[in-house]
């Protein structure tokens, strides 16, 4: 998925799962519908052109290097819903600015 730079999730998922997005380079763009309750180990891994990402107040768990070497990453909105972050969620991020 090299060449993709949008992705709308539709309202029907629940779960983003293992290395769903994983080496997205060209991802700009996430929107993580109210649906969404997890994001699981390595979902948006390497994806190096994401810049931002409001996580909705549905999802309550971040998995294992969930958004690890987002490396144009420089905000994400994590809302109170958010319980669990697991390991390494945002490692190697490292233009993030604000959390």
């Amino acid at each position: 998925c090299s060449s993709l730079q949008t992705i709308v999730i539709p309202q029907s998922v629940t779960t983003l799962g293992y290395l769903s997005f994983s080496e997205c380079s060209s991802l700009r763009t996430i929107d993580i519908p109210a649906s969404v309750t997890k994001v699981v180990g390595f979902a948006f891994f390497e994806c190096s052109s994401l810049q931002t990402i409001v996580i909705p107040q549905s999802v309550t768990t971040l998995g294992y290097l969930s958004f690890s070497e987002c490396s144009s990453l420089r905000t994400i909105d994590i809302p109170a819903s958010v319980t669990k972050v697991v390991g390494f969620a945002f490692f190697e991020c490292s233009s993030l600015q604000t959390i």
